[in-house]
């Protein structure tokens, strides 16, 4: 028997002994490993593409020829491989670790996958001059490395929860072998050590971790290494003192509490529970950075005439950008300032509070100052630097210049020379705007967005700042942010991407993060980490984070970003502050539970939210949805009645009752709302009407009367959208999904292919390939669904190999798994089920927010191979 090793090296054996000859040539062993990770197989052009990239076609397909010939003479194994146009390994002749690998996985034994991991796949194997090749292994290598990493951490906390810490440990520092620079690796093994009773060597294992990432990452170590580490050194024995029931006069237990005091104290403890979840990121990372000052800019009192009202402010946003760029030093933006202020307040109240909220948001040390007018129109800044702990002055500055940035610039020099840093070359002017006009409009701008919810007023403002100043990066990112309608090549956030260039580090970051996300692009996610880990003590970048997790399928990685902005935000939370940040991340945290397939955890994260903001028609809408999905449908209408009573005319009710109506069955009710003969006063609702209508009606199996919408839909989308070339993408994906429905597979495939064409708006492959990417993926995968619905099985492959590298292009996770679909689909059609099962297994992105059609495919092939309780569980 033949077995080829792929972990840790690349090498075939014949029963245990080593083969010699061409077989063991680069090229034919690279053949052997790209045929081995596959039980499908590999089309002969997409190996031709991998192992001989510079050879046209036909001596590429002759150099596969002579490879194949070489393996199965060396090898003594004529059936060596099977399939015609596809290749694939005859699992009778030839076995590998690496398949059965996947498949000790796929039965769940986890043990014997971990042990056949003998290091990463194809270590050490390279070909020159093979580009997608090496992209390929990098991939798969990434792939069974995150596999083997998950079946080790399972393995550990098996053994952890049972008891058998030695056999923890043993796992977890396997893990950290692998990922030597994992937090959770590293903080797995920890555990298990000081629970084995090796707390010096656990000690020493953290002290370590943190040395080695600061010395090769150059970067923070995890806060959660730090603060167990600081744990475990300060940790001793702790006496818990008994309980004792106070009585009033008589006896008798106190009187109960007051309700709204009742009401105060569970927010206090839900609360109290959110910051807990990420207490330890908190204070670890201040204790991380306790060699490096969080600065914040607080007022500046403006003494310099009336005419010229504004300066101040603008020096002191300024001053804080300008800080930011100082290496060894972090400090708070004026936007995260505003963000936690709320509502403005009288002059002599602006001080004290900014003070509060630099403390709030952990900084460590506050300036402020005042701004004069000397004789001769030159303004002087007079500056104090104040520790937040101890109130006491640190030092004080006095600079003059001719204008705001000279006196900024100055100001600047003077704070950095405190903190050992030459800033003498540092302009604000050079990443900012080089107009004061511009700049009190874009921080009037920025006081209207956070501190007034005034979001229309504010993008007038940023719009008025780019007028005075078209080359203002900020101005145009904010304006581009606050209204996404106006998206695009053509928007102010393309706008800011292409001046990002003049931006400061975070804010170019800011921008190019935005942007990523706005058009699918995957450096969306290395964009949020960059953020998160240089600016920690800025929301934006873990919320990013979480949103980028999110996307990518790593729904409780997701969490634990949002967790960290939730408890950033406790102001916000508790309603003091007029945007609240942390609501818009537990709002994301039940939707990542949900798609999680957790409705218990999301139920409990969104009445967390609901017991905070009790009066917030966001949080019961995230209840609601959750409790719909829970088919608790009495109570999800009780929740989105709530809804509509807190936002009277804001959400639209249609989008409420009807897919509630539509879950339960009610289609008279659903009727009653969206049928046929119901009008709407403007378009977009009337839109919205036929869409539900269509979808109801297609529940109930009507589906002659659901493509009698199709026309008007079409019929309103054309006029909408007169110019746009190509069918009306959203009523012609509806009225194809119902053709298909209808048994027109055929005419399906046909519309879904014109789609594929055509793209509406500006985003196009030369323009913006992540999104156009992710169009494809999306309008091709519904082809290929026809198709094979049609049983036509001819282009399945090929869509199928589209779909793997498009999918790459992609920040969304579901996109990268597309491909396994129809690779399930051209399976389940030559009748080999139980593999088309794993493809679909593979397929799933989420089994509650994925391409539901996966869900239905993965049912059929489960049921076709006599597994009838999986496919309930999938459907």
């Amino acid at each position: 028997m033949l077995h080829l090793k792929t972990f840790g090296g690349l090498s075939v054996a014949v029963d245990g002994s080593p083969v010699t000859g061409a077989a063991v040539q680069r090229k034919t062993l690279a053949l052997l490993a790209l045929l081995a990770t596959t039980k499908q197989g590999v089309s002969r052009d997409k190996l031709i593409a991998y192992l001989w990239p510079e050879s046209d076609a036909a001596h590429g397909r002759n150099l596969l020829k002579q490879a194949c010939y070489a393996l199965r003479r060396d090898l003594h194994a004529p059936d060596l491989l099977l399939g015609a146009t596809e290749l694939r390994l005859n699992p009778a002749v030839i076995s590998s670790d690496v398949r059965l690998f996947d498949e000790a996985l796929e039965r769940g034994d986890q043990a014997a996958a971990v042990a056949l991991y003998g290091g990463p796949f194809l270590d050490g194997f390279f070909l020159s001059e093979t580009e997608e090749f090496e992209r390929w292994v990098e991939s798969e290598r990434t792939r069974l490395a995150k596999r083997v990493f998950r079946a080790l951490e399972a393995l550990a906390r098996e053994a952890s929860a049972a008891g058998r810490s030695q056999a923890g440990a043993d796992h977890w520092r396997q893990l950290a072998r692998i990922d030597p620079f994992s937090a959770g690796a590293t903080i797995g093994l920890m555990r298990a050590l000081d629970d084995a009773g090796e707390r010096v060597e656990a000690l020493q294992l953290g002290e370590a971790y943190q040395a080695r990432v600061r010395k090769e990452l150059g970067a923070e170590p995890a806060a959660e290494v730090i603060a167990l580490t600081q744990q475990l050194r300060n940790q001793t024995p702790v006496t818990t003192p008994r309980a004792t029931v106070v009585r009033g006069q008589s006896g008798s237990p106190p009187s109960s509490t007051p309700s709204r005091v009742r009401r105060a104290t569970i927010a206090a403890v839900v609360m109290g529970v959110i910051v807990l979840g990420v207490v330890t990121v908190a204070i670890a990372a201040a204790r991380s950075h306790a060699t490096v000052p969080i600065l914040a800019v607080g007022a500046i009192r403006d003494y310099t005439g009336s005419d010229a009202a504004g300066v101040a402010p603008t020096v002191a946003e300024m001053l804080a950008t300008n800080l930011a760029r100082l290496p060894r030093l972090h400090v708070l933006s004026t936007a995260r300032i505003y963000e936690l202020l709320g509502p403005a307040r009288a002059r002599g109240q602006e001080s004290t509070a900014m003070e509060r909220v630099a403390r709030e948001a952990r900084a460590t040390q506050l300036v402020q100052g005042m701004l004069y007018r000397r004789p001769g129109g030159a303004l002087r800044l007079e500056l104090q630097r104040v520790d937040l702990q101890s109130g006491v002055v640190l030092q004080q500055y006095g600079v003059q210049g001719p204008d705001a940035f000279a006196v900024t610039d100055s100001a600047t020099a003077a704070l950095a020379a405190s903190f050992g840093v030459s800033a003498d070359t540092i302009r604000v002017a050079d990443v900012t705007t080089r107009s004061l006009a511009a700049y009190r409009m874009y921080v009037a701008g920025l006081r209207a967005y956070y501190r007034e919810e005034d979001p229309r007023g504010a993008v007038r403002l940023f719009e008025a700042a780019l007028t005075e100043d078209s080359a203002f990066a900020m101005a145009a990112y904010y304006a581009g942010t606050i209204n996404p309608i106006l998206s695009g090549p053509k928007s102010h956030l393309a706008q800011a991407v292409r001046l990002a260039a003049h931006a400061s580090d975070r804010e170019r970051l800011l921008i190019r993060g935005a942007w990523a996300g706005e058009t699918s692009d995957p450096a969306v996610l290395a964009i949020a980490e960059t953020l998160a880990i240089r600016y920690p003590a800025e929301p934006d970048g873990h919320y990013l984070l979480g949103v980028a997790r999110m996307g990518r399928g790593d729904f409780l990685g997701s969490v634990a970003a949002f967790r960290v902005v939730a408890a950033m935000d406790s102001l916000g939370l508790r309603g003091v502050t007029v945007r609240c940040r942390g609501c818009e991340a537990m709002a994301n945290i039940v939707t990542a539970y949900g798609m999680a397939d957790s409705l218990v955890a999301a139920e409990r994260a969104a009445r967390e939210l609901l017991v905070l903001q009790p009066r917030s028609s966001g949080a019961w809408l995230a209840l609601a949805v959750t409790l719909e999905h829970a088919g608790r449908f009495d109570e999800a209408r009780a929740a989105y009645d709530s809804v509509l009573r807190l936002s009277p005319g804001a959400p639209d009710e249609i989008l409420l009752r009807v897919p509630l109506a539509v879950r339960r069955g009610d289609f008279a009710e659903a009727e009653g709302l969206v049928g046929p003969r119901q009008r709407y006063p403007t378009p977009g609702r009337q839109w919205g009407a036929w869409w539900w209508g269509s979808t109801s009606l297609r529940y109930q199996g009507r589906l002659r009367e659901a493509l009698a919408f199709a026309p008007q839909m079409r019929a309103m989308q054309h006029n909408a959208e007169p110019l746009t070339p190509g069918p009306p993408y959203d009523a012609s994906l509806i009225e194809a999904e119902v053709l298909l429905e209808m048994g027109r597979a055929r005419e399906a495939a046909a519309l879904f292919d014109s789609l594929a064409a055509f793209y509406i708006g500006d985003y196009h492959a030369d323009s913006l390939p992540s999104r156009y990417a992710r169009h494809l993926c999306w309008t091709l995968t519904h082809r290929a669904t026809a198709l094979a619905a049609a049983g036509d099985t001819v282009l399945l492959q090929r869509l199928a190999d589209s779909l793997e590298i498009l999918g790459q292009q992609s920040s969304y996770g579901r996109d990268r798994l597309l491909h396994h679909h129809i690779r399930g689909l051209l399976l389940l059609a030559r009748g080999r089920p139980a593999e088309a099962a794993a493809e679909f297994r593979q397929a799933v992105f989420s089994l509650t927010y994925g391409y539901t059609r996966t869900n239905l495919e993965l049912g059929r092939a489960l049921l076709a191979i006599g597994r009838p309780r999986e496919a309930i569980a999938v459907l």
